[in-house]
């Protein structure tokens, strides 16, 4: 009866290992270019002064959102 249980043990292991092979011909679809974040704040070459007497203070930067630029070919 243990013989049995690891031979189904080897053969599960078997069967899970060929499962995790990477796929090389998975292609995307349509073309997808990122575009460039805005920044919003601070501003554009602002001076951004750290002071180490209040070494956690939060600096906020925020970005506006971009929509995706997507062509389709």
């Amino acid at each position: 009866m243990k013989k049995i249980n690891v031979l189904f043990y080897l053969l599960g292991m078997l069967f899970l290992t060929g499962a995790c092979e990477e796929q090389d011909n998975i292609e995307p679809i349509g073309n997808w270019e990122l575009s460039a974040p805005v920044l919003a704040g601070p501003e554009e070459n602002s001076t951004i002064t750290l002071n180490q007497e209040e070494p956690n203070t939060a600096i906020r930067f925020d970005w506006q959102a971009q929509p995706p630029a997507r062509t389709t070919g």
